[in-house]
């Protein structure tokens, strides 16, 4: 079983003059995981920055084998902490 987390800032999709809240209205990172969570051996599970501790535990990272990280303009707004547990 390949364990995968989608990662996504969730940004551009909430905003409604934007395309994306039009192409992917529940966020890229479902779409992703709705692609990825068809195949028997993958688990996989979503989180954004809207999420606790923008979804990243170390208890997460621990049971994940592979992070998807979807950012394009809110790589400021993750905390210092959580990029650190991302990047060890």
């Amino acid at each position: 079983m390949i364990r995968v987390l989608v990662w996504n800032e969730f940004m551009h999709e909430k905003d409604a003059d934007n395309k994306a809240s039009v192409i992917y209205p529940e966020g890229i990172h479902n779409c992703i995981a709705s692609f990825l969570g068809k195949e028997a051996d993958i688990e996989v599970s979503t989180a954004t920055l809207d999420d606790e501790n923008c979804g990243i535990t170390m208890e997460r990272l621990e049971n994940t084998d592979v992070i998807i990280w979807w950012g394009h303009c809110g790589h400021h707004k993750v905390p210092d902490e959580i990029a650190a547990l991302v990047q060890e």
